[in-house]
């Protein structure tokens, strides 16, 4: 995390520093701050060299500092952007907000009273750096290829035992099947599960079995390092020059040693088994070679009653592996935390038996304090060391963004959507070439899920994850690595912004004390809090990326909403907010504003944009809105300039000769890939027939209201996998049965339809495996 904080520094000098020469030309300030950049670029490489290194006090001691030290600049960029955060100005929204000159212009006199302070700032820490140069490397001194890893071709110590293989029944004799097949010259078995998931021992057992033994002239096991040495490569290409081998690659990382390896590989064969083990589905899935066939083990958590045997085994070993009564609900409290992995029960288990006398108030200690033993030296630490491979395997990105679930309560499922938002506002999504933050980020979702760290809590009808969470060790392991790595801080007593209190006025209190201490504050998600006025403390965060007021009670936004200048969500789903202020033009970076709630079952409650409509362009940046009120020609006009809108939610009461003008509207944003629109009215008719090129790659529609027909143009919408009719009321003729239009559609998914056809039957070729 140390290059995580440095990555930080390096990306806000970049973005602050070219502003802040202009303002200060003076030239030692300029090469204070030049020092520092080629520091942090110099940091960075060394800390890459360093990885994997960690274990060693004095070198984690030198990488506190150097993290401590980006820390600092970082806080000195930020303040910078705190004091010259751009002003409102309601003139600017007739067109587009300052160039640079006109801005620093204006500004001039602000800066030149502060800009000491500052400077000040900048040339402490470079002391600091100059300080402590003997601790830290200079320019050169260091490589940017990455570490040698000593690979082992003898057995790595495995800490089960072959007798604690249980659960696993069907694999071993699927496996053993697969091994021993005749039918079979070549072939490749890859085992893939969670670490901790027992894969090394399951193929541990396979290896050692005479009668797999008997099969093969020849047998290796080798764990994989991260880093292969060529003259390995030379000895597997001499030993496994025989008529029929059996090679074993335990804990492979990635697909380039793999190809390093299967290059090393004679020739010509004759009968051989490749086995590998990996925490990575991805891997798993891509060790493919010519003329071999892959098969693919994916292990899952002990289930019933094996977990049970297990622990009972390890735990209660001086009474014959069965657990006293008085002990049955806390040991079954304690198994629950190790969710089906043997490599956790078998650890746990085996603590608990050296405990001595086995009582109730023993049991609550340790299920209170499992964080705390799997500290470094604790009895525990083994699960931490299963885990940290994982860890230090991933990029630094990747690090940040698995880091972030030691927020989340235990067990607690997060979705996908704020998940995604959460991470963009930290900071921890770089945009790449032809991808938006929001899709990079997606992809660091779904590769944390492919290493097996983070778990699919429920799933999305497309086969995207809808929830997702941690496992109660692996957010244990990362509460106390974020503690090392000064990440982030888990209060261990309830935290004031929690609130306790019952009253929206002690709550404002306990924030307003809260928030005074944290004015670099970028994510402040108060959820459900028991707020009855938006708090005026919150716009002192002038640096606030991510705002979430969701199921709250404010009735209001206040103008002040101006200062967050560099608010990129903001969510005031499930609250009274009627009314946006015209202030909210003022947010040019806000990329997703969301703002209804439900008054009933079947009434939705969407915010009123009569006074800002006209200058919606001004928010160009808008990928997801929602629900907006369009009951003018007006607001149907500022809709057709958010060109960038990927999800859209529309109330509309409009009149018949208005449903053609929100068609071109939609029609300009090509992006769009969810729309909803809802008639104010149940009786109302939803006007949307005039869109001839809607956008292509829509993929969920749901329309909710009365229609005399159903669209045309869906039926050209190849990308749907979802679509929603609720209250249309289409008559009962045959060309207003909906599915006609919807058998066309290729990729759809979940058809959900509510009082939509009054016809009492209808008959489809509509067919889906």
């Amino acid at each position: 995390m140390a290059e995580a904080a440095v990555i930080a520094a390096i990306f806000l000098l970049e973005k602050v520093g070219a502003l802040y020469k202009q303002v200060n030309r003076q030239k030692d300030v300029k090469d204070d701050i030049e020092h520092i950049q080629k520091w942090l670029e110099t940091i960075q490489a060394y800390l890459r060299d360093k990885r994997g290194e960690v274990g060693r006090d004095m070198l984690r001691n030198r990488i506190k500092q150097l993290r401590d030290i980006a820390y600092d600049i970082e806080d000195v960029l930020d303040e910078f952007q705190v004091k010259y955060v751009p002003h409102f100005h309601q003139h600017t929204f007739r067109k587009t907000f300052h160039d640079v000159g006109h801005y620093l212009k204006q500004l001039q006199p602000v800066l030149a009273f502060r800009h000491r302070n500052l400077t000040s700032k900048i040339k402490h820490v470079r002391a600091k750096i100059d300080e402590n140069a003997h601790l830290y490397p200079v320019p050169g001194e260091c490589s940017t290829s990455p570490p040698e890893v000593e690979h082992h071709t003898t057995n790595q110590i495995i800490y089960l035992q072959e007798d604690e293989i249980v659960g696993f029944k069907k694999h071993k004799a699927k496996l053993m099947e697969q091994i021993q097949d005749a039918g079979e010259a070549s072939s490749i078995i890859a085992v893939v599960g969670a670490p901790g998931s027992g894969k090394s021992l399951l193929v541990k057992s396979l290896y050692k079995d005479k009668s797999v033994a008997s099969k093969y002239g020849f047998r290796a096991w080798i764990h994989v390092s991260r880093s292969f040495k060529t003259d390995v490569q030379e000895e597997l290409k001499h030993i496994l020059n025989q008529e029929s081998y059996l090679l074993v690659l335990d804990d492979l990382w990635d697909t380039d040693d793999w190809t390093r390896i299967v290059n090393a590989l004679p020739s010509h064969f004759g009968r051989r088994r490749i086995i590998i083990t990996t925490r990575d589905s991805d891997v798993a899935n891509r060790c493919v070679l010519s003329g071999s066939k892959l098969h693919v083990h994916e292990l899952q958590p002990l289930s019933k009653p094996d977990d049970w045997n297990l622990f009972c085994k390890k735990a209660f070993t001086s009474n014959n592996g069965n657990c006293p009564r008085e002990l049955e609900k806390m040991s079954r409290d304690i198994l629950k935390k190790c969710e089906g992995l043997p490599f956790a029960i078998v650890a746990i288990g085996s603590l608990l038996s050296t405990r001595g006398r086995s009582t109730p108030y023993e049991f609550q200690k340790l299920l209170n304090s499992i964080g705390s033993e799997m500290e470094t030296g604790a009895n525990l630490s083994i699960i931490g060391k299963v885990l940290q491979p994982s860890y230090n395997h991933l990029p630094v990105n990747l690090q940040s963004c698995f880091l972030y679930f030691s927020i989340f309560p235990e067990d607690y499922p997060v979705k996908r959507g704020r998940l995604i938002r959460l991470w963009i506002a930290e900071g921890f999504i770089k945009k790449k070439t032809g991808k938006t933050l929001e899709m990079v980020a997606e992809d660091y979702l779904n590769e944390l899920i492919g290493r097996n760290l983070v778990q699919v809590s429920s799933w999305d009808f497309d086969g995207r994850p809808r929830t997702c969470r941690v496992r109660s060790l692996v957010r244990e392991f990362l509460i106390q690595k974020s503690d090392e790595e000064n990440f982030v801080t888990i209060l261990t007593e309830p935290s004031t912004l929690q609130g306790e209190s019952s009253s929206s006025t002690s709550l404002c209190s306990n924030i307003r004390k809260s928030l005074d201490q944290f004015k670099f504050l970028k994510v402040l998600d108060l959820e459900g809090a028991p707020l009855g006025i938006f708090p005026e403390e919150i716009f002192k965060l002038t640096l606030l990326k991510y705002l979430s007021l969701r199921k709250t009670k404010i009735k209001e936004v206040p103008t002040s909403i101006k200062k967050l200048a560099f608010l990129e969500t903001l969510n005031l789903k499930y609250t009274e907010v009627t009314v946006l202020p015209l202030e909210i033009l003022a947010l040019k970076f806000l990329r997703h504003l969301v703002v209804y709630c439900y008054k009933a079952e079947n009434s939705v409650q969407g915010v009123d944009v009569q006074s800002l409509a006209s200058e919606f362009g001004t928010l160009s940046e808008l990928q997801k809105l929602g629900l907006i009120k369009v009951t003018s020609a007006k607001v149907i006009e500022g809709l057709g300039a958010l060109t960038n809108l990927k999800k859209l939610g529309l109330l509309v009461g409009l009149r018949k000769e208005d449903g053609k003008k929100l068609c071109e509207a939609i029609m300009k944003m090509h992006k769009l890939l969810s729309l909803d629109v809802t008639s104010i009215r149940q009786d109302q008719y939803l006007e949307l027939d005039e869109m001839p090129n809607c956008p292509q790659f829509l993929q969920r529609l749901s329309l909710k209201g009365r229609l005399s027909k159903l669209p045309r143009w869906i039926s050209s919408l190849d990308s749907l996998v979802k679509i929603s009719l609720r209250g249309s009321k289409l008559s009962a003729k045959p060309e207003n049965n909906p599915l006609t239009a919807l058998e066309a559609l290729p990729n759809l998914l979940e058809l959900q339809m509510v009082d939509s056809y009054m016809g009492e039957s209808w008959s489809s070729r509509l067919n889906r495996s």
